[in-house]
Parts: structure tokens; C-alpha cells; sequence
């Protein structure tokens, strides 16, 4: 088994302890899991990420958690740091997804899509 490298704030889960187990929530976002995506929203301060951070411990599955910023404006960071989460994620299988370099630029929507689509992750 490959050792996991040490992740970038951008790309660690937070470590909780003594947090209350929020059952109702947690069922609401495992009914979530049937869609492509759940979106979590709520004013500063609410318990989101507490939350989500929680229930990944209670659910169990795989994940892949990525800290947004001001810094994301700039599209090849993000790429940059969704490679490293993604890196996480596989542990080592398939491909790394690959910088995105200026020939990407030109058809950014094209080159979102390849890298993000499910099941997985990484597409080749």
C-alpha cells in the first residue's frame, strides 16, 4: 500500500473530535449520494463544514475535499490543487490529471468536463 503524501490545507479534510452526531442531516446527504452532487449552503459560521466533515466519517465513502478561495479565480491553480485532491482520491491509480497548460485554455469547457465526470474522477 503506497503511503498518502501530506496534503495542502486546500485539500485536508478538517479533523473533528467531541462532535454531536447530527442524524437527520446525515440521512438528508446520504439521500443526496443518488445525484451526481451535493451542495451544502448556509451563512458563515453555521456548521457547514463541521457537517460535512462529520458525516464523511459516518458514511464512510470515498471523497474528495477541496477548500475554495479567492485564489480559485485563476483557473490553472484550481486545476493545480484539484490534481493533488484527486491524486489523494486515487491513491496512487490511474493517471494524474494533467497542469493546465495554455493549449487547455483555449477550450476550458472541453477540458473541464474530461477531468471531472463521473464515476470518476480522473478521465483519460
Amino acid at each position: 500500500m503506497k503511503p498518502r503524501r501530506v496534503s495542502l490545507g486546500k485539500t485536508a479534510r478538517p479533523s473533528l473530535t467531541g462532535i454531536l452526531s447530527r442524524t437527520r442531516l446525515f440521512a438528508l446527504l446520504d439521500r443526496g449520494r443518488e445525484g451526481p452532487a451535493v451542495w451544502v449552503s448556509g451563512p458563515p459560521g453555521c456548521g457547514k463544514t463541521t457537517l460535512v466533515a462529520s458525516w464523511l466519517d459516518h458514511a464512510s465513502v470515498p471523497y474528495l475535499w477541496y477548500q475554495l478561495d479567492e485564489g480559485d479565480a485563476d483557473v490553472a491553480t484550481f486545476f493545480y490543487y484539484l490534481s493533488l485532491a484527486a491524486a489523494d482520491l486515487e491513491a496512487g491509480e490511474g493517471e494524474r490529471l494533467p497542469l493546465l497548460t495554455p493549449e487547455y485554455q483555449a477550450s476550458l469547457a472541453v477540458t473541464a468536463t474530461r477531468r471531472c465526470r463521473p464515476p470518476r474522477l480522473c478521465t483519460k
